[in-house]
């Protein structure tokens, strides 16, 4: 669980410097969010698709597989929400 934890602190410092990145080369905010919404978006899929070809696997190694199955719906659930924020935010006009 402990490598579990470091790996989701470690994609979460990467997102965040990714978006320091962006804002110090002088775009708005706004734009900077509407470049992540897409990779987020991809992210996403990618992850649930993964989340469900692990579960049509889970009877050939049924411990392995759903320990694998549990993390990566859990980071899909995470990236999903801030997909989800991120677009709120925009269509809102939160994010100006």
């Amino acid at each position: 669980m402990k490598k579990f934890r470091s790996v989701l602190i470690a994609m979460a410092i990467v997102a965040m410097s990714s978006v320091c990145a962006l804002a110090s080369t002088g775009p708005s905010l706004a734009e900077m969010v509407d470049k992540i919404i897409i990779p987020f978006g991809i992210c996403t899929y990618l992850l649930v698709a993964a989340t469900a070809i692990i579960g049509f696997r889970i009877r050939k190694k049924p411990k392995v597989m759903m320990k694998w199955h549990k993390r990566i719906a859990i980071v899909a659930i995470c990236v999903a929400t801030c997909h989800g924020l991120f677009v709120a935010l925009l269509e809102y006009h939160v994010i100006k």
